[in-house]
């Protein structure tokens, strides 16, 4: 156990250490501007177009949200939380990409997910109707999970795709907070905080929560549950007192998803390509998706393969989502 240990520290710092230089290289090539070989490199700041299948002017751009979204790069929990979260903003930077292209005239949301932070939702949400109502066709496919923030950001499409046996919905908030005052009277510990105002360490593990504090954490539990139901209510066209009599948190099976108007059909990516043919009036497109450049997709690599002890691991997963408002599904 304490050789697993070592290792997993011994990982996570060589993480640190290649942040540090991947830090110290954008930094060293903003300062660069020459034909030097620090500025032909890119680390993630460009990405790259890579045809799947098909042929044809006309292309499909397809966009994979994958594990527990995150608000950026920056939060640990964007690569420690889920061997393939997603993170806004290279979704943001995918669907920039797309719309830009004059010949990209649908991008498909392949969804695998069962949620992320509340801001992470909220900025993807803003970001999808936006692309929407640039007159490019938005079509969402669910996979194995399409949950809260997973739900959520295939909202704007046009169409909702998911297997009937798709585990959708949990439409809900949800903020996890622990109490080690137990734990702290059995090992002798005693927090002492120093603070400005009654409500300054509020969350705190060490005590008990007051029912102001709890007041308050509700208060801004409610705020982003009532942006998710007004989000379903405006798009799936439900009235919103309907929204929340099934906004109780609960998960739905893609049948049942259906049956309730959260999704609109059956499919999978095939069935999405052959509804944006109908629509387009053609019978051939490429459908294209986008990638990192070179050092940029190796370092990317290097994070999502690396394998952290399972005792470690669950540790970070609880502590990437405490004292955070989360639209996630939590097992």
């Amino acid at each position: 156990m304490k050789d697993r240990r070592k290792i997993a520290w011994l990982i996570i710092g060589c993480l640190i250490i290649v942040s540090i230089m991947v830090g110290s290289y954008r930094n060293i090539t903003s300062e660069k501007q020459n034909n030097s070989l620090w500025g032909n490199l890119s680390v993630d700041n460009t990405l790259s177009e890579k045809v799947i299948e098909g042929e044809g002017t006309n292309k499909v751009a397809v966009i994979r949200i994958n594990g527990v979204i995150t608000d950026s790069s920056s939060d640990p929990s964007s690569y420690l939380y889920d061997s393939q979260g997603t993170t806004s903003e290279s979704v943001i930077k995918q669907l920039n990409m797309a719309e830009k292209d004059e010949n990209v005239e649908a991008v498909i949301l392949q969804i695998d997910s069962p949620g992320g932070s509340v801001v992470a939702g909220d900025t993807l949400l803003s970001a999808l109707e936006k692309f929407r109502s640039s007159g490019k066709r938005l079509v969402a496919v669910m996979r194995e999970t399409a949950a809260s923030a997973g739900y959520m950001v295939a909202l704007p499409a046009e169409k909702i795709f998911a297997n009937k046996a798709t585990q959708t919905g949990s439409i809900g908030v949800i903020m996890q907070l622990a109490d080690y005052q137990s734990l702290y009277d059995k090992i002798g510990v005693k927090p002492i905080v120093i603070k400005s105002g009654q409500m300054k360490d509020i969350g705190n593990p060490g005590r008990d929560m007051t029912s102001e504090e709890r007041d308050v954490l509700q208060s801004m539990i409610d705020e982003s549950y009532n942006d998710f139901v007004a989000a379903v209510s405006k798009w799936r066209k439900l009235e919103e007192s309907r929204v929340r009599e099934l906004a109780d948190g609960r998960i739905y099976t893609g049948r049942q998803a259906k049956e309730l108007n959260l999704i609109d059909d059956f499919g999978n990516q095939q069935d999405a390509i052959n509804y944006i043919k109908g629509e387009l009036g053609v019978d051939a497109l490429t459908i294209i998706e986008y990638q990192a450049g070179p050092l940029g997709g190796i370092i990317s690599s290097l994070f999502e393969r690396i394998s952290i002890g399972g005792e470690l691991q669950n540790l970070i997963k609880k502590q990437g989502i405490n004292n955070k408002l989360m639209y996630l599904w939590v097992l």
